[in-house]
């Protein structure tokens, strides 16, 4: 009950966030700003990217469907993209200005990790809204205190071969790329690009029931993400210290490791509280280590073992947790005065961070028992919407944000499995927040391969990555509405947003890696971006 508590606390303070957020009225006008100097890509020779909409060469384009009322619309709301290389020619990309308007969060989905088309067209879509639209920060699926390092490394900090050594033991979903294109800009830019961290934790087990398999194409990875105006770099001791306003930065946003250790949040955490309030230290400590107990390289890993901790230890961390975290928000004067405001809001960040880790495990483990309460997995997204909005607060006026994330996370509607509410994602979050200010795009594909990801406890992350054919989208599909409305090969971006109410049967449900996601496309995405085949990233295996 006391986890519980600490939840219902902090999702109190995410609507203080919608409240601050909110711009009533807003409308999506078109947006005209040129003279961003490009993004450049890196010298030397690229490998060639397969063409536009194609995957392995096994893989059958779907027979053509019959047209209905709605893929007629969707074919007329449609614009296809020529290009697929990162680095091609953006001309074909110049519609989606219009689409985004005055968006202030235009989020990328997918819907599933470790797809090289998805991984590249996010790429090109963030060259164009950073060098064509003005866009400055991009916030990634990352943990929320690993992405400190990455952030000062974006910055400029360290040399080019350092990444390799931060990366190194994390999950592989696709940050690399992005963020060495970010340093290279930072170099000489005139308005340098932060780069903020949204991971997403894999968290679901294998289970019995339909509804616990399904849900298992639901697991998604880490987030990173930090911020421009206040953050110290990852190696001040006090978390006081403030980076160069002018170059660009990361930023973490999502539960710490992967959700599977609670020491990258709290370490940082107990320093603080050395300076600010040495008294609580052996508390902290203590939970410390009882979190290392079940530390493991993802949630994949940490869950059983946090479930094999006895009801009391379980209970012991809840309410150690618990008491921090009011214990840091009654005493935020002092806390401020002692250890300066950025320290403290970091802080304070960072250990709501582990309390929503800590409430996820609590709730996936009462969920695959059958005795969870609706809804109750909601804890992450929650903060992950929380963190991007702490984030925009601490930047400067008028910065806009490209959101990279799994479909799941971005779409604005709860996410129910067999009628029984799982979860309220992100983008809802952000949706009540922002309002037009925020854009979902949605990524899929109508057929090739996607990445499952089998339970597999003995391999690091807790999980393999097995490439899996897709079959035929099934009918009431937004894949099979796609290839009804003859853009089921190359790719196309689809305005979904002119076809609300307009026709009768629109899709009710889009691919969730090997599976589907029931859940009105329509409403859930602003925008569709539909390839027609999907390659899984080769040699990842057991990671």
């Amino acid at each position: 009950m006391v986890g519980l508590a600490a939840g219902a606390d902090h999702r109190a303070g995410a609507h203080d966030h919608v409240r601050r957020h909110r711009r009533p009225g807003t409308r999506r006008t078109r947006r005209t700003r040129r003279g961003h100097r490009p993004l450049n890509h890196a010298p030397g020779p690229r490998p060639a990217s397969p063409p536009t909409g194609t995957a392995e060469t096994s893989h059958r384009m779907p027979g053509p469907a019959r047209p209905t009322p709605f893929t007629d619309l969707l074919r007329q709301h449609a614009i296809e993209l020529t290009e697929l290389d990162p680095e091609a020619p953006l001309e074909d990309l110049e519609p989606l200005r219009d689409l985004i308007g005055d968006a202030r969060v235009v989020a990328l989905g997918e819907n599933s990790h470790f797809i090289d088309e998805f991984a590249a067209l996010r790429e090109r879509l963030l060259r164009f809204l950073v060098e064509r639209c003005g866009f400055t920060l991009l916030a990634f699926e990352y943990g929320f205190a690993e992405a400190l390092p990455l952030d000062a490394w974006a910055r400029g900090e360290g040399s080019e071969d350092s990444l390799a050594g931060h990366l190194a033991g994390t999950i592989p979903i696709g940050v690399e790329a992005p963020l060495r294109r970010i340093r290279r800009y930072n170099r000489t830019a005139a308005a340098p690009v932060r780069f903020a961290g949204l991971g997403r934790v894999f968290r679901i087990f294998a289970g019995p029931r339909r509804q616990l398999r399904r849900l298992a194409a639901l697991s998604h990875l880490a987030s990173t993400t930090r911020y421009e105006r206040d953050p110290p770099p990852c190696d001040a001791p006090h978390l006081t210290t403030r980076p160069d306003p002018r170059r660009s930065e990361r930023h973490g946003l999502d539960v710490p490791a992967a959700g599977g250790s609670l020491r990258p949040a709290l370490a940082p955490v107990i320093d603080h509280l050395r300076r600010v309030d040495p008294e609580t230290v052996p508390a902290a400590e203590r939970a410390l280590r009882l979190a290392d107990r079940f530390a493991g390289g993802s949630a994949a890993v940490a869950a059983p073992a946090w479930a094999r901790l006895t009801t009391a230890e379980q209970d012991d961390l809840t309410a150690t947790l618990a008491r921090l975290l009011l214990r840091f928000r009654a005493l935020e004067p002092l806390y401020a005065e002692r250890g300066g405001r950025p320290g403290y809001d970091l802080a304070l960040r960072l250990l709501e961070g582990a309390c929503h880790a800590d409430h996820g495990f609590r709730a996936m483990a009462g969920l695959f028992a059958g005795e969870g309460l609706p809804g109750d997995t909601s804890a992450r997204d929650s903060y992950l919407a929380g963190s991007l909005l702490w984030h925009l607060e601490r930047s400067a006026p008028g910065t806009r944000v490209v959101l990279a994330a799994h479909n799941a996370h971005l779409q604005t509607v709860p996410i129910s499995f067999d009628g029984r509410l799982t979860g309220i994602p992100m983008g809802r979050c952000l949706r009540d927040a922002l309002g037009d200010d925020y854009l979902a795009i949605g990524l899929t594909a109508v057929t090739g391969h996607t990445a499952d990801m089998p339970r597999d406890e003995s391999a690091p992350f807790g999980f393999t990555v097995a490439a899996t054919a897709l079959a035929a989208p099934e009918p009431g599909s937004v894949e099979a509405a796609f290839a009804g409305a003859g853009l089921g090969s190359g790719t196309h971006l689809a305005d979904l947003r002119p076809l609300r109410g307009r026709a009768a049967d629109p899709p009710d449900r889009i691919r969730l890696q090997g599976s589907y996601l029931h859940t009105p496309v329509v409403a859930a995405y602003d925008a569709m971006l539909c390839t027609g085949g999907s390659t899984v990233t080769r040699g990842l295996g057991a990671l």
